[in-house]
């Protein structure tokens, strides 16, 4: 690993574990409150695994980036993106995210849908993820990042690229950042929703910095 990728593991993972706590800290704030109406159960439920799933797989994208497995972190990449857009639609969708109806609607969507064997489960609220992107403002990240992504999802040809030393490189330092970032974004989409505090330090700012230090960065 070259001197930039072995900075940026150790800024990623620095950064890495300040993000978990925060969404362990947001997850014990808010996302662990009981109510008796079955929607703000399913919509409290939703969140906790959106935040906490998230935080999981982004933790398993960097070990996989630090032992050299980019494939499989690509991989795991492509659903950490779509988490990012399901979050935002359900929780920050642009004209609906103060209409507390509308995230008990797709909230309740997420569980029948996941409990009916034969239901599309790609098909959120009767709605397909490139539609969901769309319609909260993801268009370009549906199209470009979790597009590209797909590629290695799918074992395409651009698989071959990862044998290139430098392309290797490229995506293994892209890779690093756009979890990073994917993560705080799904993160701030929760805290905002729930109104949960903001947390001590300036881990934002500290991400945006880890963001806009390498701005090259896009994993496609």
């Amino acid at each position: 690993m070259d001197e930039i990728l072995i900075t940026i593991k150790e800024q990623a993972g620095d950064l890495f574990k300040k993000s978990f706590a925060e969404c362990l800290r947001i997850r014990d704030e808010t996302l662990t409150l009981r109510s008796a109406d079955q929607n703000e159960q399913n919509r409290i439920a939703i969140a906790k695994k959106n935040l906490m799933d998230s935080a999981q797989l982004a933790g398993q994208i960097i070990r996989a980036l630090d032992g050299g497995s980019l494939l499989l972190a690509l991989i795991g990449l492509k659903s950490l993106v779509e988490s990012l857009i399901n979050t935002k639609y359900t929780f920050a969708h642009p004209s609906k995210k103060d209409q507390i109806q509308w995230a008990y609607k797709v909230c309740k969507d997420y569980f029948e849908r996941g409990n009916d064997p034969i239901a599309l489960k790609s098909k959120l609220n009767e709605t397909a993820v490139a539609k969901r992107a769309k319609q909260v403002g993801l268009e370009e990240i549906y199209e470009k990042t979790y597009g590209g992504l797909c590629n290695y999802d799918h074992m395409l040809v651009h698989t071959g690229l990862l044998n290139t030393p430098q392309k290797f490189r490229e995506l293994t330092r892209d890779c690093y950042v756009t979890t990073l970032t994917v993560l705080h974004d799904i993160r701030c989409d929760i805290q905002k929703h729930f109104n949960a505090s903001v947390g001590e330090g300036d881990l934002h700012q500290q991400i945006i910095l880890f963001r806009d230090t390498y701005p090259e960065a896009s994993p496609c």
